[in-house]
């Protein structure tokens, strides 16, 4: 009798500890998942990272860098070192002030230290998401790798540029919605979270309506409750914001959504006929010693009256508008599309700017089409959004699908108004890996159950708000 308890007692510690023999195999398959992905992801990061090292300082955009260095230098939030700024949103300026206050002269170093940490964490919440969808570790590990092969968002994260932690931010801010927490917390975090992507990059302006949406869902559209929660959420968004907008009041005399003294001068990119078609072709920011003459013709210094400069860079762009509305609607349109086109945009690179007939000309580029990368996103964007689009019908994805769903409408219609570029498509790259690989498996999800893989996915109970992506 007491052998048969010492047993019993064995086996219950065994099982308790993960050392019961019979679960052997399941265990180093279900770690062989977890360690392969993430040994492979780890490998690509230190190469990626170690690539980058070289021309950091010099990729990007450098103001980012002159920006942090005179706010540890001389306490000023500006470019030039004369003139306060609000060209560039607070939270990446004072990511890199604080690795130039660890690093010193070796600032950069700790600054692709910290970017790296930051990619590392945009896999690792990948992941985090892929779980919450899937609740299937093969699923969940093809996700990641699927992520990780892009190769060309692993790059953005390893120079001057927001973008990295933009990427972050938009992530965290999908997996909070998705975790089942106390709607109040989540209502909180999420005001938290929105204001830092609007401290991060204007286009953080799209996680306002989408927020709204999202809390309308889950408390079933019922405006009361709604309200409260509403309430909670743009609390935390304002005591977020409030420095920022403290600072834009005091120096300039200016309230801005977006945060930045940048809006007029992105719109002009995007719609004046004087930029022709260089979005296709170029980074547009090579316009702007151009932009800045026309500024300067009209009076105004951009250095130090940038406010009033891209005021009068938004009046001439309205009145363009208002003379030729079709043009704006056909390019609003074409942008669009060219947004979510596999190819980059734009296609060309090493290439020059100049001034022709009245509008600017691309000269000498290098058109770049075809590839591995474009071979991928054939894959991943329309798969995506069949995924996203097929999320919305399915109970236990709807949450998944409206709040993914909003976040690529919105991003698509604020670029097709200004520019689009591919850098500004990344963050929600993962986010259409994940819906692709979804689409795929529910596409072949009879056929998948049969395997020996364990494929089958969790079923939604129809509720559409108790299962595991809905929380």
């Amino acid at each position: 009798m007491h052998e048969r308890t010492d047993n019993r007692t064995t086996l219950a510690v065994s099982l308790a500890l993960g050392l019961d023999r019979r679960h052997a195999p399941h265990r180093v398959r279900r770690l062989l998942i977890i360690a392969l992905p993430a040994l492979l992801c780890a490998s690509l990061l230190l190469f990626v990272g170690h690539d980058a090292a070289g021309p950091f300082l010099r990729s990007g955009s450098i103001s980012y860098a002159l920006i942090a260095e005179n706010i540890t230098g001389t306490g000023l939030y500006s470019i030039y070192g004369e003139n306060l700024t609000a060209a560039r949103p607070p939270l990446y300026p004072l990511f890199l002030a604080a690795a130039i206050a660890l690093g010193g002269s070796d600032w950069a170093i700790a600054a692709l230290v910290g970017q790296g940490l930051i990619a590392a964490a945009c896999l690792a919440l990948t992941a985090l998401i892929a779980h919450r969808l899937f609740a299937n570790p093969w699923l969940t590990a093809l996700s990641v790798v699927l992520v990780a092969a892009n190769v060309s968002m692993l790059s953005i994260f390893f120079v001057l540029s927001e973008t990295g932690l933009f990427v972050l931010l938009t992530l965290l801010y999908v997996l909070l919605v998705l975790i089942p927490i106390q709607p109040t917390a989540r209502a909180a975090l999420l005001g938290v979270v929105t204001a830092l992507a609007l401290l991060t990059r204007p286009s953080g302006v799209v996680f306002l309506p989408v927020s709204a949406l999202v809390l309308a869902y889950l408390v079933d559209f019922s405006l009361p409750r709604l309200l409260r929660t509403l309430a909670v959420y743009f609390v935390a968004f304002g005591v977020c914001i409030a420095p920022w907008q403290i600072y834009l009041h005091q120096s300039f005399g200016r309230l801005s959504l977006t945060g930045t003294s940048t809006s007029g001068m992105n719109l002009f990119k995007g719609n004046h006929p004087l930029m022709g078609e260089i979005y296709k072709l170029t980074d547009v920011d090579k316009a702007n010693p151009l932009i800045i003459d026309l500024v300067g013709k009209a009076g105004l210094s951009w250095r130090q009256e940038e406010w009033r400069a891209n005021d009068h860079l938004l009046r001439l762009v309205q009145e363009n508008i208002a003379e030729d509305p079709m043009r704006f609607v056909r390019r609003t349109v074409e942008k669009a599309i060219a947004f979510l086109s596999p190819s980059n945009v734009p296609i060309g690179r090493h290439s020059e700017v100049y001034l022709k007939d009245g509008g600017l000309v691309v000269r000498e580029a290098e058109v770049v089409v075809g590839g591995a990368r474009t071979l991928y996103f054939l894959f991943v964007i329309p798969l995506g959004l069949l995924g996203v689009t097929g999320a919305l019908l399915v109970p236990g994805r709807r949450l998944w699908g409206l709040c993914v769903g909003a976040l690529v409408a919105g991003t698509v219609l604020l670029y097709a108004l200004t520019f689009p570029e591919k850098r500004f498509r990344i963050p929600l790259e993962p986010l259409l890996v994940i819906a692709a690989v979804d689409f795929v498996h529910r596409s072949f999800a009879l056929r998948l159950a049969q395997g020996s893989w364990g494929l089958r996915a969790r079923q939604p109970n129809g509720s559409g708000k108790s299962t595991q992506a809905d929380g």
